[in-house]
């Protein structure tokens, strides 16, 4: 019985491929920056960079949210969630702050000519460096300032760092510098007002009453207490020697884990805008085809409360008509931690996690499943979902 269980495990390995990993949609410009910039970051970096990409600064970050955000970033899984989260703000960031500093530059200064002309190489640069939808904003306004941006360019040969005060006279093109920097500011101002709201409803803030995403007020919160929830720690259960389940007890789920599950709801629901398909129910049918109890399906909103909980914690999720998974997910960051899964999103209390449920987590997507007791224990099934 135990070698048919082995090579039941087996073949549970040996068909993982039928499930789909699944990355969140990367822009071009946003990976590039990751390889080439976020990836030159050290840990400290990386956290620094991360806080830095708050609504607000003056409102310090608490101290327990900086010692889990320096724990989340020595596991593999969760310094990728925060690299990923940098690279696709940090670089907009960027281009908004420039944009702004050139702008409040002329706003200034605008009778000094050679400020003037500083202020418009910059701008110009600025502009000729703008990727399609680096801007993460409407088509009006990347086209806009595209357009406003090829006739500057065109008049300047494309080469704007090289420009001298006496290269464009006579017949040609006479610069002025003044004129020039009064037409960037009035035409550029409106569309960077645009540009900046739409960064600003993107970054996120932290808070530390509750445990809790807010995507109304971009709030990822966690508070510093002990949390205590159901977590899969063994022994694991057999009947007539076929394994059927395992133990669950209640045990700490730490700052850091809790945290991280809140950053992956923000950057599901607020820098993602991923929508999932149905709801916890559309999960039913394709998990019991692949070997789950009718009884366990029929109980998920209770364990789960929700598909985007499900999918936040297990990476589990349903789309087009397949369950996909998500590398990025608590479980995996647990996994990769050496700690135990926690079993559901509520509160409740359940003793004990079924077999197949653990059997897709560690074939099919890859999770290793860590036991504090490994020992095999007899068990009598009786009229539950074992």
């Amino acid at each position: 019985m135990r070698y048919l269980v082995s090579i039941l495990s087996i073949f549970c390995i040996f068909t993982s491929s039928c499930m789909q990993m699944y990355e969140s949609p990367k822009k071009g410009w946003e990976s590039a920056y990751k390889t080439t910039e976020v990836s030159k970051y050290s840990n400290e970096e990386l956290v620094d960079h991360f806080q830095k990409l708050r609504i607000s600064q003056t409102i310090p970050v608490p101290l327990h949210i900086t010692g889990a955000l320096t724990e989340i970033v020595k596991i593999p899984v969760g310094k990728d969630l925060i690299s990923d989260i940098i690279a696709r703000i940090e670089p907009q960031l960027i281009f908004v702050n420039s944009l702004e500093t050139i702008l409040e530059e002329i706003r200034t200064n605008k009778d000094n000519f050679f400020t003037n002309q500083k202020a418009a190489k910059l701008c110009f640069g600025l502009i000729a460096s703008l990727q399609p939808d680096s801007v993460n904003t409407q088509d009006k306004v990347v086209a806009f300032l595209k357009n406003v941006g090829n006739i500057f360019i065109d008049k300047f040969e494309n080469s704007p760092s090289v420009i001298s005060r006496n290269e464009y006279m006579g017949n040609v093109f006479t610069v002025d510098y003044s004129k020039l920097a009064n037409t960037i500011y009035s035409q550029f101002k409106s569309a960077f007002d645009i540009i900046k709201k739409h960064l600003t409803d993107i970054l996120f803030q932290f808070g530390d009453t509750i445990d809790g995403y807010s995507s109304a007020t971009r709030t990822i919160s966690v508070n510093n207490s002990v949390l205590k929830l159901s977590k899969v720690t063994g022994p694991k259960l057999c009947t007539s020697g076929i394994y059927v389940g395992a133990i669950a007890s209640d045990r700490d789920v730490t700052i850091d884990e809790r945290l991280f599950h809140e950053i992956l709801h923000y950057d599901h629901i607020t820098l993602r805008k991923e929508p999932i398909d149905g709801n916890i129910f559309s999960m039913s049918k394709p998990l019991i085809a692949d070997g789950f109890n009718p009884s366990y399906t029929g109980i998920l909103s209770s364990l789960w409360t929700n598909a985007e909980e499900f999918r936040t914690i297990t990476g589990l999720f349903f789309r087009s008509g397949h369950i996909l998974y998500a590398k990025q997910c608590e479980y995996r960051y647990q996994s990769e931690k050496g700690s135990g899964l926690r079993y559901g999103h509520s509160c409740c209390y359940c003793p004990k996690v079924p077999a197949y449920f653990l059997n897709l987590l560690s074939g099919k997507c890859g999770i290793t499943v860590h036991l504090e007791d490994m020992r095999e224990r007899e068990y009598i099934k009786q009229h539950d979902d074992l």
